[in-house]
């Protein structure tokens, strides 16, 4: 009889382990779905203030730009947002100590398309602000890579 609860325990506590083992992966892979639906809601919003942007650029109209860059830090998860001009210099920042100064990663002034670049504790989401025949300028949105 000792025999057989010894070995029911082993027995449930290996199925136990196994049980754990499944919960830890499946929740790694609900992590990363959520973080994964997280970027496109942040890409989605992230394109939607370049056209915002565009608007703005086209008309001359840096003041109502700079509310925009402004109002866009009150959103949760963002830390930063500044515009490019065509040249890769800061044209507008919600830090206005950037203002003016040249921009030195190559990937962002050349973007062409919207693109995500991870970073240690941020993601940068860089979106073309795009004329019809020509690039007006660059928006980057940085977010907390944290939920």
């Amino acid at each position: 009889m000792f025999l057989v609860i010894i070995i029911l325990a082993i027995l449930a506590l290996i199925k136990i382990r196994k049980l754990q083992e499944e919960n830890i992966k499946q929740k790694v892979m609900y992590e990363n779905k959520i973080d994964s639906i997280h970027l496109a809601d942040m890409t989605s919003m992230a394109k939607t203030f370049s056209w915002v942007m565009r608007s703005d650029l086209l008309h001359s109209n840096k003041d109502e730009a700079q509310l925009h860059l402004d109002n866009l830090l009150k959103e949760p998860h963002i830390k930063k947002a500044y515009i490019l001009d065509a040249a890769g210099k800061i044209l507008l920042s919600t830090d206005k100590k950037e203002t003016g100064i040249p921009y030195a990663d190559f990937t962002v002034i050349n973007a062409n398309e919207p693109i995500s670049l991870k970073g240690e504790n941020s993601i940068r989401i860089v979106t073309p602000i795009m004329d019809l025949n020509k690039k007006l300028g660059i928006s980057v949105v940085e977010i907390n890579e944290e939920n």
